[in-house]
C-alpha cells in the first residue's frame, strides 16, 4: 500500500492512475489503514486519496448491507489468530468475554458467507454470541451445555442471522390453536439496527394440510434497539383450526434501520487541521471544543445524506458511539453523549463530556480527538423463509413469558 501512497505523486500519469486504481481494486478492509486526504504531499495526490476514500467507503457500505463473505484456511492457527484473519478479510469485530479461549489449533478451511463461517467455527468451540460494551463489538461467550448448535438451525439473509428459536401450542376459548413461533435475529457487527420495525401481517405460515393462514391481528410495531440487546427476539401468533395446528413452512419479513460500517474520524487538535471530515455519506464537524480539566466538553456536528427515511427520532441510537481525547502523554479520556439535538431529519450537534483520566489530570492540551461515527445509515429488508429441520419441534402449553410482547 505505500508504494501504491507514493506513486499517487508519481511524475507520469500513468503510473498514478495506476496507482489510484489500485487502491480502489484492494477493496474496504484498507479504509482501516488509509492516511486522511489531508495529510497527502500535493493537492493532486489530496483529490485523488479522497476517490480512493469515497470508493472504498460506497463499496464497505454496499458490503455491510449484504453480508461479509471469509475464506479461512487454519494451517494450525490459534483461535485469536482466526479472528484477526475474520477482522481483517470482513471489518467484524468479534472477542472473547471470557479468559478461558479454545487451545486446540484451526487446521481446517472454511469459506462462503460470514454468518455460515461463524457458525461452523462456534459449534467448534461451544460458544454463542451477546453483545460487547463497545459498539459494532460481539462477544464470544461459553454455550450452556443444553445449547442447541447453530449449524443447520438457522436462515441467513446478507448480513442477518434468523433462527426460529420456539413453538407453542395452546387451545383459546373459542376452540381454535394459537402457535406462537419465536424468532432470535443476529446480525454482523460493522452494522448495528437503530430500530427495527415488525409486523405480523408480514408472515404467512403454510399448515401440515397444505393451507395458508395470516397472523393474529397485531399491528406494525417500531423497536428501539439499544445496544445492549443481542440477538433481538420476536414472536409471531397464528390462529389455526382445531383439527389442523401444525406447520410446515413460515415466511416472513421485518425491516431494519441500521448504522454501517464504523470508521474513526481523526481531528488533529495541534496542526491546526480544518474540524470538517467528509467520507460516504456522513460529514463529521468538530463545531467546540472545551479542553478545561477535569471534564473537558466536546460538540460534533454529524450529517448524513442518502438517507430513506427521517432519522430525527432515532438519533440517539445512531449516534451512541465512541468519542475520546488523546494527549501526548498517552492519557485518553473517553467521551459520554450528554446531548442530541436533531437540526434537521439527517443531521444533528451531539455534544459529548469527557470522563477525566483516572490517575493524574494531563499536564497538556489534547493532541487529538477521534470520533468513531458509522458511515452510512440504511434502511434493510430482511427475509426469512423457514420448513422442515429449520422449524423448532417443541411444543408446550401456555407459561408466563408467552404474553403478547
Amino acid at each position: 500500500m505505500r508504494t501504491w501512497l507514493e506513486q499517487l505523486d508519481a511524475p507520469l500519469r500513468s503510473q498514478r492512475d495506476a496507482a489510484e486504481k489500485a487502491l480502489m481494486e484492494a477493496g474496504p478492509a484498507l479504509l482501516d489503514l488509509l492516511p486522511p486526504a489531508e495529510e497527502a504531499a500535493s493537492a493532486e495526490s489530496r483529490l485523488r486519496l479522497e476517490r480512493v476514500w469515497q470508493s472504498l467507503a460506497a463499496a464497505a457500505v454496499e458490503q455491510a448491507a449484504h453480508g461479509s463473505t471469509l475464506e479461512l484456511t487454519g494451517n494450525g492457527a490459534s483461535a485469536e489468530e482466526v479472528l484477526r484473519h475474520i477482522r481483517r478479510q470482513s471489518g467484524n469485530r468479534l472477542q472473547w468475554a471470557v479468559p478461558d479461549r479454545p487451545t486446540a489449533a484451526f487446521s481446517g478451511r472454511l469459506s462462503g458467507p460470514f454468518w455460515p463461517v461463524v457458525d461452523a467455527l462456534l459449534d467448534a468451540w461451544h460458544a454463542d454470541l451477546q453483545a460487547a460494551e463497545e459498539p459494532f463489538t460481539l462477544r464470544i461467550v461459553p454455550r450452556p451445555p443444553e445449547g442447541p448448535a447453530r449449524v443447520g438451525t438457522a436462515g441467513y439473509s446478507g448480513a442477518f442471522r434468523l433462527q426460529p428459536t420456539r413453538f407453542r401450542r395452546f387451545e383459546e376459548s373459542d376452540g381454535t390453536v394459537t402457535l406462537r413461533l419465536g424468532l432470535s435475529v443476529e446480525w454482523e457487527p460493522r452494522l448495528w439496527p437503530a430500530v427495527v420495525w415488525h409486523d405480523p401481517a408480514w408472515n404467512r405460515a403454510t399448515t401440515a394440510s397444505g393451507k395458508e393462514t395470516t397472523p393474529r391481528a397485531g399491528g406494525r410495531r417500531e423497536i428501539p434497539l439499544p445496544r445492549t440487546v443481542y440477538p433481538l427476539p420476536l414472536t409471531t401468533d397464528f390462529t389455526l383450526p382445531a383439527e389442523d395446528s401444525a406447520i410446515r413452512r413460515w415466511t416472513g419479513r421485518i425491516e431494519v434501520l441500521a448504522a454501517v460500517v464504523p470508521h474513526s474520524f481523526a481531528f488533529d487538535l495541534q496542526a491546526g487541521i480544518p474540524g470538517r471530515r467528509s467520507l460516504g455519506d456522513v460529514t463529521v464537524e468538530l463545531e467546540r471544543l472545551d479542553t478545561v480539566d477535569p471534564s473537558p466538553a466536546a460538540a460534533l456536528r454529524i450529517e448524513y445524506r442518502n438517507v430513506e427515511i427521517p432519522l430525527k427520532s432515532h438519533l440517539a441510537g445512531v449516534f451512541e458511539n465512541p468519542v475520546r481525547l488523546e494527549y501526548p502523554d498517552g492519557t485518553i479520556c473517553r467521551g459520554i453523549v450528554r446531548e442530541t439535538l436533531a437540526e434537521t431529519d439527517c443531521s444533528a450537534v451531539i455534544r459529548y463530556v469527557f470522563q477525566p483520566a483516572a490517575t493524574s489530570p494531563p499536564l497538556s492540551p489534547p493532541k487529538r480527538l477521534v470520533a468513531t461515527v458509522p458511515l452510512a445509515v440504511r434502511r434493510i429488508e430482511v427475509g426469512y423463509d423457514f420448513s422442515g429441520d429449520r422449524l423448532p419441534s417443541s411444543v408446550g402449553p401456555r407459561s408466563p413469558d408467552d404474553s403478547n410482547p
